[in-house]
């Protein structure tokens, strides 16, 4: 008789992450299913993150640790692969957390639809601002839309395919389907979870969305997709693997139109995130030889045919960089028209807000509050109100004053302006209170009516009871943070900026 199957096994590739390792661990082994194996896979780190995986492992035996030379989070997770024992796969990031009752809905879901994998929506954690945010690409909300509660394939969602979060850690994956697929992660390169997604995609005929938070997404300044610009001309080959597949799984001629102009966009976003000019002197010449092969024929749209014959005309990055910024601005009547009226209506809704927000009935409110139940950044932007003179702040109307005057500049000759670099600057410094001269004082009566709430919200320890009451808790605090991220949307929009 052989021994009972276990139920879930984790695969976690671990890369310097001490800063944030333990409550990643505790989440997965404090399971209201605890029938599991944790397998986590050392990717050569450097701090003292294997010290902590073999302590874990010392004191409970559902922790196996393996250790590899440093090559990528590719690698590590294929590795992980070959070493799971359960029925359902569960990849996890090792400084991120999973809510402690996911396993027990996911396992009772996936075995009682006989799923090939499940998906759910992830919440991010704003490391350095404190702060909860969604997503449109974590929510998949269009897909969820579409689908409802109904067992789906990707024939049920058409161009929304596209919309589908490719990261493996918001899906729960039935084993025996996975090894069936042969799917593994690209390696040694930094964007490894599209050819996983893509490899199973179109495989799956049974797929279901939870349409709740389960996964809480860390993100800080020091992300592995943003510690440097080393890597990122990876995207070129990422885009080439995708179409591959899509043409061995007879599915390019329906989709190649997407997936052209897809690929010219997702290598200009990951060209664009380039700052070294070395790097992008190397990412150019790649790019170059790739479009050089590359017959979009006529399928791109007028802006991705633009970018793609001036990479090809361009002797250089700089030459490339100087036609793309003219291009933005200039390439026609219309979109540059309509670039001014959305300037113009950004300017109309920001004058309006500071002629309509009234700063002296903050401070009629505020005095008779209690200073010490706000953070740091409340508390300054508090005392500022008290403090202020006039009903408005100073240096914000000054620099909008200025900003106004650029702009009108602009729209007369765009290309002997600064009008840009000073829009950068004003949402670079002014942000946060641009932003709290509208929504502030949501945020401060929310929090004064949820002190309890707001404790339990803001934990970062796993080693919390009732975590249903903390998913509620985050997706009504949403209600509110997806307001403010409209409101930040309002000041990115007018970069017309589009991403993977």
């Amino acid at each position: 008789m052989c021994d009972k199957m276990t139920k879930v096994s984790v695969v976690m590739p671990v890369y310097n992450a001490s800063r944030f390792l333990d409550d990643s661990i505790n989440s997965i082994l404090n399971q209201t299913l605890d029938d599991l194996e944790l397998i986590c896979v050392d990717d050569g780190s450097t701090d003292d993150s294997l010290d902590i995986l073999n302590g874990f492992m010392d004191k409970d035996s559902r922790v196996k640790v393996f250790s590899l030379k440093h090559q990528g989070g590719g690698n590590a997770r294929n590795y992980g692969l070959t070493k799971i024992t359960g029925e359902y796969l569960f990849c996890m990031d090792a400084d991120d957390i999973l809510d402690l009752n996911a396993f027990e809905d996911f396992y009772k879901i996936s075995s009682e639809k006989k799923l090939d994998f499940l998906v759910f929506k992830a919440i991010n954690y704003g490391v350095e601002k404190d702060h909860y945010f969604e997503t449109e690409y974590q929510n998949m909300s269009r897909i969820y839309n579409r689908v409802k509660d109904n067992i789906f394939s990707f024939n049920d969602l058409g161009d929304l395919l596209f919309d589908f979060n490719v990261s493996p850690w918001c899906k729960f994956y039935n084993t025996e389907f996975i090894k069936g697929t042969n799917a593994r992660f690209r390696e040694n390169s930094k964007f490894h979870d599209n050819n996983f997604f893509w490899s199973i995609i179109f495989k799956a005929k049974r797929i279901y969305f939870i349409n709740e938070f389960y996964y809480t997404r860390k993100r800080y300044d020091q992300s592995i997709t943003a510690s440097s610009d080393s890597g990122h001309s990876d995207m070129i080959d990422v885009t080439n693997d995708i179409i591959k597949i899509f043409k061995n799984q007879s599915q390019l001629e329906n989709y190649k139109s997407n997936l052209y102009n897809l690929k010219i966009i997702w290598i200009t976003d990951r060209y664009n995130q380039v700052r070294n000019d070395n790097a992008k002197k190397e990412f150019f010449s790649k790019m170059k030889k790739d479009y050089e092969k590359f017959m979009p024929n006529d399928l791109l749209d007028n802006t991705n045919r633009f970018i793609y014959d001036g990479v090809l005309h361009s002797k250089d990055f700089t030459e490339f960089d100087k036609l793309k910024r003219y291009y933005q601005i200039t390439h026609e009547n219309k979109p540059f028209d309509e670039k001014i009226s959305k300037y113009e209506e950004w300017f109309e809704g920001l004058e309006e807000d500071l002629q309509s927000f009234s700063l002296k009935t903050l401070q009629k409110n505020f005095k008779s509050e209690n200073k010490d139940d706000l953070n740091n950044n409340q508390s300054i932007f508090y005392q500022n109100i008290l403090d202020s003179q006039d009903g408005h702040s100073y240096k914000i109307t000054k620099k909008i004053t200025n900003l106004r005057i650029d702009f009108e500049n602009y729209k007369k000759n765009p290309e002997t302006t600064n009008f840009e670099d000073s829009l950068n600057e004003v949402l670079s410094e002014y942000r946060k209170d641009l932003i709290a001269l509208s929504v502030f004082k949501k945020e401060y009566d929310y929090l004064k009516l949820n002190d309890n709430k707001n404790a339990i919200i803001k934990s970062n320890s796993v080693q919390i009871d009732h975590l249903k009451s903390k998913n509620y808790y985050l997706v009504k605090k949403n209600e509110y943070l997806i307001k403010e991220f409209e409101n930040k949307s309002l000041f990115e929009r007018i970069f017309f900026k589009r991403r993977l």
